[in-house]
C-alpha cells in the first residue's frame, strides 16, 4: 500500500500572548509585568492524504485552518505531535519537500508587484531549474486554461484582485508541484474565472494526480473542486470523510418540486402539504426518514395529475456547514 503523501498525528499548535485589560492603568502595569495565556489553536488532529485527493480543509475565521496549512508547509513548527510530508518534516526538512509545493496564501503574492506578471513566471523558471521546452508548454497550458494571456505583460499592480489570483493561481504550476496549498484562490474572482480555475484545477489533477489542499469560505468552490472534507472548528478535526457523505449525514430534509400541466386545486398530495412557488409549480418538504421514490410512484401512476417536470433539489453544501457550525445538527 502507497504511503500517504501527508500525515498528520496528534498535532497542536500552541500560541503565547499576553493578556492586558483596557485603561491607561493597565497599559503600565502591562510595562511591568505581563499576564500570558496559552492559546490553543491547533489541538491533537490527525488525518492523512494520499497522493491525487483533492481536500477541502473547512472552518470558521479562527478555528485553525491556516496554522494547520502552515505546519504542513513548514513555516510552523508544531507545539507537539507530527506532520510528515512526502515522508519528510516540513518544517525541519523544508528545504527537501519545498520543491513539491505549489503555495496560495490568500492576500499574500508570490508575484512581483511593480512588474508585468510574466517576469514572475520567468523569475520562477531560473528559481525551479525548468528547461525551455518545460516552460514554453506549462506557460501555455496555464496561460489557455485560466484565460491570462492578456494579463501577463500588465504590472501586477495595474491588475484587479481577480486577475492577480489567475495569474498567482499559473505561476504555481509551472514547476509541476506534487501537492498545492490552496488558501482562498477564487478571493476576488468572477463567476467566468471561477469556472476557468476549477476547471484548471480538475484538469491538472486529473493529468498529473496532482494533490490538492483546498481552503475555502466560498462552498459552492468547495463542491466543484474537492470530493473530501477535512472540518476544523476550534482546533478540532469534527468531520473527515467524503462531501457526499456529508451530505447524507447532515441533512435533515429533502426538497421535491413538482410542475402540472395545470394549477391544483387541492392543499395537499396524498397528504402530503404542498406549497405553490409558481403557476403550476410545488414545493413539496421531505423528512429524512420518508421516501421520495416511493411518493412520486404515486403521483406518477394517479392519472388525474399529469406531472411535466420533476427537480429533486440538491442540499446546499453552505447551509449544511453553517448548521454544524451553529450546532444545529
Amino acid at each position: 500500500m502507497e504511503e500517504a503523501q501527508i500525515k498528520v498525528t496528534d498535532l497542536c499548535k500552541n500560541f503565547k500572548t499576553y493578556k492586558r485589560e483596557a485603561g491607561f492603568l493597565e497599559m503600565v502595569k502591562s510595562f511591568i509585568k505581563r499576564d500570558y495565556v496559552i492559546k490553543n489553536a491547533v489541538k491533537n488532529i490527525n488525518f492523512e492524504i494520499n497522493a491525487g485527493e483533492r481536500v477541502a480543509l473547512i472552518g470558521p475565521n479562527g478555528a485553525g485552518k491556516s496554522s494547520t496549512v502552515k505546519m504542513l508547509t513548514g513555516i510552523l513548527e508544531p507545539t507537539s505531535g507530527s506532520v510528515r510530508v512526502l515522508g519528510s518534516d516540513p518544517f525541519k526538512e523544508r528545504s527537501k519537500v519545498v520543491r513539491n509545493y505549489g503555495v496560495i496564501f490568500g492576500q499574500k503574492h508570490n508575484l512581483w508587484w511593480d512588474v508585468p506578471a510574466i517576469d514572475s513566471y520567468h523569475l520562477f523558471k531560473a528559481m525551479y531549474d525548468i528547461s525551455d521546452d518545460d516552460f514554453r508548454k506549462r506557460l501555455k497550458v496555464v496561460r489557455n486554461n485560466l484565460g491570462i494571456k492578456d494579463y501577463l505583460k500588465t504590472p501586477v499592480r495595474k491588475l484587479s484582485l481577480g486577475e492577480r489570483m489567475r495569474c498567482e493561481l499559473g505561476l504555481i504550476f509551472m514547476h509541476n508541484p506534487k501537492i498545492v496549498f490552496l488558501d482562498e484562490p477564487t478571493i476576488g474572482v468572477d463567476v467566468v474565472g471561477k469556472k476557468k480555475i476549477s476547471d484548471f484545477l480538475l484538469r491538472i489533477n486529473k493529468k498529473f494526480n496532482t494533490t490538492i489542499l483546498f481552503t475555502s469560505h466560498d462552498m459552492g468552490d468547495v463542491d466543484k473542486i474537492c470530493k473530501r472534507a477535512i472540518i476544523i472548528n476550534e482546533g478540532c478535526v469534527i468531520f473527515d470523510g467524503k462531501i457526499s457523505h456529508l451530505k447524507k449525514e447532515y441533512v435533515d430534509s429533502k426538497t421535491l418540486h413538482l410542475k402540472f400541466n395545470k394549477p391544483l386545486e387541492q392543499k395537499t398530495i396524498f397528504d402530503k402539504e404542498i406549497e405553490k412557488i409558481g403557476t403550476s409549480t410545488y414545493r413539496l418538504i421531505f423528512e429524512k426518514t420518508e421516501s421520495v421514490s416511493a411518493f412520486l410512484r404515486k403521483v406518477l401512476g394517479d392519472e388525474s395529475k399529469e406531472v411535466i417536470d420533476i427537480r429533486i433539489i440538491e442540499a446546499d453544501l453552505n447551509e449544511i456547514i453553517r448548521n454544524i457550525f451553529e450546532g444545529k445538527t
